[in-house]
């Protein structure tokens, strides 16, 4: 018995030396052994009967410095910055990366400063590139479908090895350096650099330039896909900016489609408003960097916007329920962070206002 919980401990152990700070979260469900060892077999039981094994390495050499990393274990835009920001570190150290993601994040990387090429996982099997390694997301079968597919005699390392990964209660930004510094045999300080990277912005974009976005302007946060993590009190927010400032603070309502009704809301409140520039669901992710980019403070509950404006270096305000905001951020990232235990909608207006006049201020 002891030897199969020691066994089955292999999910709940970081791979890598340095201390993961873990930090349990409201909704953090109890593991499931019985679970958490079929993974396991189902993965090693994977790894012998194709004979990947063999190929499975424990470190990146530094004869391997030109690498593909077939991202493909989220569409979640967040959660994807976040275990791609390590790459940063890759090109810090020399190595040149591919980054393979899904059709949906194209947009999201392309054109950036620490990737060569970044690749639509559709147009996988066009790829001419001799690679010297592979990283995979993880050892799940979708990714090992990929490998043995385009890649199969060919040496690879995983970001997660047999870690359980859909927990909750760890910084993705941390876990994915920390297993890069490992692999590639290093130990230095990464907690103030470590942060997200997103494609470079087109100075060329008509659309966005006609907006006549000011550099001043702070960006709000519409709509969400947890209710929890929307934010619904924006009109009040406004209301108390505007009174407590002579002049009016530029701003700009920025989400996707699941943030048009409070946006609605709060032009509707705001007809006569000058300065007020309505965003939500009318661009594609590429502008809607561009639009981050022109804001000076991004304001919103914990979000993949929020990892888009932190890899665009812009002031945060962040607002969180039910998880910790140091499961998001490291030291990289200048931000506050506002609380409520069960939801956003609960953060006071006034507090918001507040933190908004005190940013705008300095």
């Amino acid at each position: 018995m002891k030897k199969i919980k020691k066994f089955i401990n292999k999910t709940n152990i970081p791979p890598f030396d340095k201390k993961l700070v873990t930090i349990k979260t409201q909704d953090y469900p109890s593991s499931n052994s019985i679970v958490q060892l079929t993974q396991l077999l189902r993965r090693y039981l994977m790894l012998f009967v194709f004979f990947q094994y063999k190929y499975l390495k424990d470190r990146i050499s530094i004869n391997e410095k030109n690498i593909l990393w077939i991202h493909n274990t989220t569409e979640n835009i967040g959660d994807s910055l976040m275990k791609t920001s390590s790459i940063r570190y890759l090109k810090s150290n020399g190595y040149s990366v591919d980054l393979c993601v899904l059709p949906i994040l194209y947009d999201l990387y392309k054109n950036n400063s620490y990737c060569r090429n970044v690749i639509n996982l559709d147009s996988l099997a066009n790829l001419s590139e001799k690679y010297d390694l592979i990283i995979l997301d993880s050892l799940s079968s979708k990714c090992m479908k990929i490998k043995l597919k385009y890649y199969y005699a060919k040496p690879f390392v995983t970001l997660y090895d047999f870690f359980n990964y859909f927990r909750p209660d760890y910084n993705l930004i941390f876990f994915s350096w920390y297993r890069i510094q490992y692999l590639l045999n290093k130990h230095e300080n990464i907690d103030n650099i470590a942060k997200p990277f997103v494609g470079k912005l087109s100075a060329k974009n008509i659309k966005i330039n006609n907006l006549n976005i000011k550099n001043n302007s702070i960006a709000l946060v519409c709509g969400g896909v947890d209710d929890y993590r929307i934010y619904p009190n924006w009109i009040q927010v406004i209301e108390l900016i505007d009174r407590n400032n002579i002049d009016t603070i530029p701003i700009v309502l920025v989400g996707s489609e699941n943030g048009i009704e409070y946006s609605n809301q709060i032009t509707n409140n705001f007809s006569d408003r000058v300065n007020l520039t309505d965003t939500v669901g009318k661009y594609t992710l590429t502008e809607t960097k561009s639009i981050i980019s022109s804001c000076e403070l991004v304001v919103g509950p914990d979000g993949g916007i929020l990892q888009i404006a932190s890899a665009l270096d812009k002031k945060i305000i962040a607002l969180f329920a039910q998880i910790d905001s140091r499961l998001r951020f490291t030291e990289a990232t200048e931000y506050q962070c506002l609380y409520d235990d069960k939801a956003v909608k609960n953060i006071k207006a006034e507090d918001i206002a507040n933190e908004i006049l005190m940013v705008n201020k300095n």
